[in-house]
């Protein structure tokens, strides 16, 4: 039985669904899916991975306030200024 603190759904690491041991070399596979041997009942099972991807951007030209962490972008308050390719190619 696997322990209360323990779950098999979107962990930080592979726990095994028959012991519910946890697989500490987890990050080692290179595979989003596939099956794997428990480190410790030695039984096989099969594990997904997902991965979660996020973007975080910044102005390239002067400061400009377009938000702060937990608020969001007001575009009347906060006009982004207009530039052409060539401002921006310059800035970098």
């Amino acid at each position: 039985m696997i322990p209360a603190e323990r779950t098999c759904l979107y962990s930080q690491d592979m726990v095994c669904p028959y012991c519910g041991h946890a697989q500490s070399d987890s990050w080692e596979f290179d595979r989003d899916d596939g099956e794997a041997e428990c480190g410790d009942c030695d039984r096989t099972f099969r594990y997904s991975r997902y991965v979660e991807i996020t973007f975080s951007t910044t102005p390239i030209i002067g400061p400009h306030k377009l938000c702060e962490y937990g608020q969001k972008y007001d575009a009347e308050e906060n006009p982004i200024p207009e530039t052409d390719a060539d401002d921006q190619e310059e800035a970098i």
